[in-house]
C-alpha cells in the first residue's frame, strides 16, 4: 500500500528498516496529535481550567510524578498534569516543536525553541 520495506528478516526474526524506524517515529507524532485533541475535549468538557503538558525521559516519568507532581497539586488542583515519557532525540525534537510546556533530559545542548535551566550537575562514576 506505501511501497515502502518497513521490515527486513535476518537470521528468521524480523528486523525494523531505516524507513520503517522514521515512518514509526511519524506514527508516535500523529498519534500523539490526536491525543492532545481528545486531551482538550475531555478539559473543555470537564470544565478543567488548565492543561500543563510534561516531556521527559522514561526514568523521570515515575520519581518526578510522586516527588513533584502531589505538592503541585495541593496548590493549584484544577491544572490537570500530563506526563510524557519519550526517549532522547525525539524528546528534544517534541520541545523544540513546542508540543509541551515543560521538558526534562539530560542532554548538553539546548533544543531550538526553548531555553534551557540545569536544576542538577553531577559527576557519574560507573564501577
Amino acid at each position: 500500500m506505501i511501497g515502502l520495506k518497513l521490515f527486513e528478516r535476518i537470521r528468521g526474526r524480523l528486523h525494523p528498516t531505516v524507513q520503517g524506524l522514521r515512518l514509526f517515529e511519524e506514527v508516535q507524532r500523529s498519534w500523539y496529535g490526536l491525543d492532545r485533541i481528545v486531551s482538550a475535549a475531555e478539559s473543555l468538557r470537564e470544565f478543567r481550567q488548565g492543561e500543563l503538558s510534561i516531556a521527559c525521559l522514561p526514568v523521570f516519568s515515575q520519581s518526578f510524578y510522586r516527588s513533584s507532581c502531589n505538592p503541585f497539586w495541593h496548590v493549584i488542583p484544577d491544572v490537570s498534569l500530563n506526563i510524557v515519557p519519550q526517549e532522547s532525540p525525539l524528546l528534544e525534537e517534541w520541545l523544540s516543536a513546542q508540543r509541551h510546556d515543560l521538558g526534562l533530559t539530560e542532554t548538553l545542548h539546548t533544543p531550538a525553541g526553548t531555553e534551557r535551566t540545569e536544576l542538577l550537575s553531577l559527576d557519574e562514576v560507573c564501577v
